[in-house]
């Protein structure tokens, strides 16, 4: 499964239209009527490993949440004590907390709105979103992000919400000392939620950073051995990816161009293939080979129950893990800064065998 905050970034393209036009107020009821009338569709399943049908898709459903996020905003102008007003505004935060470029101003949003949120359960959805929002639009400082945060833990203590902001806050932010803290606490303020156990693997796979990692596996395709230890010299990238996630997929253009970029530099690419099952391997050797991915693929059909994806902390995909020229652990997602950290690794000097 792709991440909570990756699923609904991925909706966040198309906010230049979530906009409310100006113009004659309308009536609450013509707003509702359009609102009712914009359906978001439904991926087709059948088409999981297309890339050209998940971008077509995700364009299509970003135009209609665009459009019924707009529309909830007017509605809370035109009539805030509508009842329907706290849900609508709730699935418009969905998409805008989500983007650096429009979370500050949904914290302002939500803070001018929450007055309106009577029941209990939708205000704390709202607070939480607010924490949310906060940490996306501190993307260089997320530590700033921290007291929004701490006051919502606070104001509900053991609430399964609070795992989740911790467990989603956790899993954005790459500077390893603040994320070791929150899994920290993930783990010990909530100790009987299932993120609990997800945390202390994530810890676990912190420690690899800067340790050399072993993997000799049967590549699933070529039915050649790999191992990393004969790729000691050149960087390697473990691509955690499946044929059932869009984003997976719709990354793979830019990783095969990025591996015929610095293959001859010294990168290797290694796919640690997650369907499961025989079927599922069926499913990624037809993938592979429909598109021409030139490299071996990991797969022994155990989806996230896979031992390597519980050493390495994997928790949402796509991730790509860096080994660097001395076998080390690297990065342990670099899935949306690659073609940045790349050059780095790769014009280290090479260890002496």
């Amino acid at each position: 499964m792709t991440s909570p905050i990756a699923r609904l970034a991925v909706l966040c393209h198309c906010l230049g239209c979530i906009a409310v036009a100006d113009g004659p107020a309308r009536t609450p009821a013509a707003i509702l009527a359009e609102y009712d009338a914009v359906k978001v569709p439904t991926p087709d399943r059948s088409r999981a490993g297309d890339a050209a049908a998940i971008n077509a898709y995700r364009e299509e459903a970003a135009r209609a949440s665009a459009r019924k996020a707009g529309l909830a905003l007017e509605l809370s102008r035109v009539a805030p004590d509508n009842p329907r007003v706290p849900d609508m505004l709730i699935e418009r935060w969905v998409q805008t907390m989500m983007s650096p470029a429009t979370a500050g101003a949904t914290v302002a949003e939500i803070d001018g709105t929450l007055k309106h949120f009577k029941d209990p359960a939708r205000r704390k959805v709202a607070r939480q979103m607010k924490a949310i929002a906060t940490v996306v639009s501190h993307p260089d400082d997320p530590k700033a992000a921290l007291p929004e945060v701490d006051r919502f833990l606070s104001d509900y203590p053991k609430d399964p919400l609070g795992a989740n902001l911790l467990n989603g806050f956790a899993l954005s932010i790459k500077d390893p000392d603040l994320k070791r803290t929150l899994l920290k606490r993930l783990a010990a303020e909530f100790p009987d939620s299932p993120l609990a156990e997800s945390a202390a693997t994530a810890l676990a796979a912190l420690d690899l950073v800067g340790k050399p990692l072993d993997l000799d596996f049967v590549d699933a395709v070529g039915k050649k051995p790999v191992s990393l230890k004969s790729l000691k010299g050149r960087v390697v990238v473990l691509d955690f990816w499946a044929t059932w996630c869009g984003p997976c997929v719709a990354s793979m253009p830019a990783l095969k161009a990025l591996n015929e970029k610095y293959k001859d530099e010294g990168l290797s690419v290694l796919g640690v293939n997650m369907d499961e099952g025989d079927e599922g391997r069926e499913k990624m050797a037809a993938f592979v080979a429909r598109n021409g991915l030139p490299w071996p693929q990991h797969h022994d059909g155990k989806g996230w129950e896979s031992p390597l994806v519980e050493r390495l902390g994997v928790r949402a995909i796509p991730a790509l893990v860096v080994i660097d020229r001395a076998g080390n652990v690297a990065e342990l997602d670099a899935h949306d800064r690659l073609a940045e950290v790349l050059p780095r690794y790769l014009h280290a000097p090479s260890p002496a065998r």
